[in-house]
Parts: C-alpha cells; sequence; structure tokens
C-alpha cells in the first residue's frame, strides 16, 4: 500500500482576499492521523474473451497497487486503429474486471485501454492493448488474446 499516515499535528495555511487586501491565517488542528492516498497503478494483464459485431469483451486483472484506498471504479476508452483519438466506452465498478465494449463499426479495428480509479483519482497510466483487436463476429473459435 501506498498510504501516507502522519500523527496528529497543527498545520498553519495562509488565506489571501486578494479582492479584499485582507491577508490572514487559519489553524487547522487535526485531531487523529492523517492519511494520503495515492493514485492506483493501472490494472495488468489485459486480454480479449471475445469479439462480436461491432463488439469487443475484455478482462483484466486488479492493479498491482491500489494507491492506499479501494479501487472504486475502471475506465475503459477506445481508439480506432490509424486514429489518436480515445473515446469513452464504458465505466465499470470496482469488483468488476471485465467489460463488453458496443457500439463499435463492424468489421474495423480498435485499441482498448484501462484505467483504474480510486478515491484519489485516475491511474496516470493505463493498461493499453499493443495490438488492435477487430470488432466482428470470429471465424473460428478464439482461445483469448493477451496484451
Amino acid at each position: 500500500m501506498n498510504t501516507l499516515c502522519r500523527p496528529a499535528w497543527v498545520m498553519a495555511l495562509t488565506c489571501r482576499l486578494v479582492d479584499r487586501c485582507l491577508l490572514g491565517c487559519l489553524l487547522i488542528k487535526m485531531s487523529s492521523d492523517v492519511c494520503i492516498s495515492e493514485v492506483p497503478s493501472p490494472p495488468i494483464n489485459l486480454r480479449v474473451t471475445d469479439t462480436g459485431s461491432g463488439t469487443i469483451s475484455t478482462a483484466w486483472d486488479a492493479p498491482k497497487s491500489d494507491g492506499g484506498s479501494p479501487i472504486t471504479g475502471y475506465k475503459v476508452e477506445v481508439c480506432r486503429s490509424g486514429s489518436s483519438v480515445w473515446t469513452k466506452a464504458a465505466e465499470v465498478g470496482g469488483s468488476d474486471l471485465s467489460c463488453e465494449v458496443v457500439g463499435l463499426i463492424d468489421g474495423e479495428y480498435y485499441f482498448v485501454r484501462i484505467h483504474a480509479e480510486n478515491e484519489a483519482g485516475i491511474s496516470r497510466r493505463a493498461l493499453e492493448m499493443s495490438q488492435p483487436v477487430c470488432a466482428r463476429r470470429p471465424t473460428r473459435k478464439s482461445s483469448g488474446l493477451q496484451f
């Protein structure tokens, strides 16, 4: 875990109200431990579990580090091969480790990437496919591609 806990302490915060030319100081007293979380690392082991007409189903494993607070969700994005524009495809809960991306153009190739999220924010990097996947019904049984 990447949680930073500090004992009770007093912090001085200087406040400026520029529009009223007022300078002041505010004291905040913390009566218990202060725990600071970081953003999580990206998920791991992204894989395609199925493809269909205009769909790509993916699965992944939880990040190695949750940043010190539970994973609250995953953001799934797609980018059409040949483009540099990423589009939000879905958001799933923190306990969900799979997603079916729908509404894709049948027969087109897409990259997929996944970000993890916790109370501190979204992972700085995403887990991204290195090869595009075609959004069409497979012609033969696929054993699952891993990226």
